[in-house]
């Protein structure tokens, strides 16, 4: 994706990724306005001479998806711009000491007899008072409507708070004036200390507008909905949390908060998401044969050493001073490719299944889209559970944002009882034997798959070349080609067709 006037382009520019001369050499042609990058390689198999089946033209997975794609990670991070706290960037949305702005709205309004009251001194905002849980139990801070100044938080992630605490729990609300939707957001503050507290809008919880504490749980989230015209935004100190249960750090007699600035938070987004394989990750944590054979069948065969060379893979790009994604899909199937399937997301390289390549493109293009997939490593497939199929939710922006966000980074992968990634190795110098190969094809879970996918048969790099183009969900032609140069032609010529009709730029 490279930078355009109006929002970004995706263009096409090609080159050998297994020449880094010729790379760099070309760099400007290149990665001149290049925004991010998808990196999704893999060896090009095909029939030899002898009529058995391997890597073609020495497109190996050594010369691809490692040295490959340690091209791409040098010359990316010598060329795009590295991440850096400036990348977090905040613009004032408010003035603390704009007259008339802030005003406070007690429980008073229905009975209760908390109070609280405003004083402003050098751009800062105090607020402090008592509440009274008799009655209704909180006091508030609020701007007045936005009505004569238009307030947007589209071009935002979410909102910094810079403010001088007391150790009590509060809570932000942001309210849209599209049926004055509100959203809110928990924040503690530590006694006597300045802090600046981010609060993403993916964090938010929608609340119900007929009752003010209890959870809307069918409202569009904060992060998706339109922002472009905000009511209003406030903050409460009150005995309760949310749908009645009390604030979980006791409930405050007296409170102070100095409010400094309220600013709009812009997040970075990945610069680079790559695409590897599952399996990669358990294959580099294993040490001797007998640990292997007792694993999955593709970690058994491990065909030309894939399964560490994409590992390797991957720790190049993680090593290239770039944010980044890292998609690691199960087996990819061609069955049902126009059914909708719930997917399962996971981390710490444990799962196995199916997952088609247009489940996986809808994972990158969701990636590439927030800042909530930065830094993250991550299995995916569909789902094995009975009510998975028919989910057409399951693909959609909000639904994939949904599980970026309760992933973990890899940094901090040890808090979720997840193990640490494993350095990259070699692949094991032990070869399986003709026969030990011959009982892992024979394995059910490998003779079970391959007749599932007759179509486009793969395992462990045994393929059936094959080519399906789909049109409004329907395969328009399906061929097995004994030339090979003649089904990438038809492939590439398809490919082109492809780009034109989309807009894609060639360059």
């Amino acid at each position: 994706r490279a930078a355009a006037a109006g929002g970004g382009r995706l263009v096409t520019r090609q080159t050998d990724v297994t020449d880094l001369d010729k790379m760099i050499a070309s760099s400007k042609y290149l990665m001149d306005g290049v925004e991010q990058l998808v990196v999704a390689l893999g060896p090009v198999y095909g029939k030899q001479p002898d009529g058995s089946f391997g890597p073609v033209d020495g497109l190996t997975p050594e010369k691809v998806d490692f040295e490959g794609v340690s091209n791409i990670a040098k010359l990316a991070g010598s060329t795009m711009k590295k991440p850096s706290k400036e990348d977090v960037s905040s613009v004032k949305l408010v003035k603390m000491s704009e007259g008339g702005m802030w005003t406070t709205i007690d429980d008073t309004i229905m009975g209760g007899k908390s109070k609280s009251s405003i004083e402003i001194a050098d751009d800062v905002l105090k607020w402090s008072g008592g509440v009274i849980t008799e009655g209704g139990g909180f006091c508030g801070l609020r701007t007045k409507d936005f009505a004569n100044k238009t307030m947007s938080l589209n071009d935002f992630d979410g909102i910094r708070l810079r403010v001088l605490g007391d150790g009590n729990r509060y809570k932000v609300t942001v309210a849209l004036r599209d049926g004055y939707t509100r959203y809110q957001h928990p924040f503690d503050t530590a006694e006597g200390l300045v802090q600046e507290i981010d609060l993403k809008f993916d964090d938010f919880v929608p609340l119900q507008t007929s009752n003010a504490n209890f959870v809307d749980y069918a409202a569009t989230p904060l992060s998706q909905a339109d922002r472009s015209d905000v009511a209003f935004m406030n903050i409460v100190v009150s005995k309760f949390e949310f749908n009645g249960y009390p604030n979980p750090t006791a409930i405050p007699s007296q409170f102070a908060l100095s409010v400094e600035s309220v600013e709009g938070l812009s997040l970075p987004k990945p610069q680079v998401v790559m695409v590897t394989s599952a399996s990669c990750e358990r294959n580099a944590r294993l040490v001797n044969k007998e640990q292997r054979a007792a694993d999955i069948p593709i970690v058994q065969l491990n065909p030309n050493g894939i399964l560490n060379w994409k590992y390797k893979g991957e720790f190049a790009i993680r090593s290239s001073g770039l944010s980044y994604t890292i998609v690691r899909p199960c087996g990819l199937t061609t069955q049902n490719e126009t059914q909708a399937f719930s997917l399962d997301l996971s981390q710490g390289d444990t799962i196995s299944g199916a997952i088609s390549r247009k489940e996986v493109a809808s994972l990158v293009a969701g990636a590439l889209e927030t800042h909530l997939a930065s830094g993250k490593t991550f299995e995916a497939r569909r789902s094995e559970a009975k009510d998975a199929i028919g989910d057409i939710a399951a693909t959609t922006k909000p639904t994939i944002s949904r599980q970026f966000q309760a992933l973990v980074t890899d940094t901090n992968r040890h808090l979720a009882g997840l193990p640490v990634l494993a350095p990259p190795v070699d692949p094991p110098t032990e070869k399986l034997s003709e026969e030990e190969q011959n009982t892992v094809l024979n394995d059910p879970r490998v003779v079970s798959q391959r007749a599932r996918e007759r179509g486009a048969q793969q395992v462990a790099g045994r393929a059936e070349a094959s080519f399906v183009v789909y049109r409004n969900g329907q395969p328009l032609a399906s061929a097995t080609a004994s030339d090979a140069a003649a089904e990438k032609q038809d492939a590439q010529t398809w490919i082109n067709q492809w780009k034109g009709s989309v807009g894609i730029k060639v360059e």
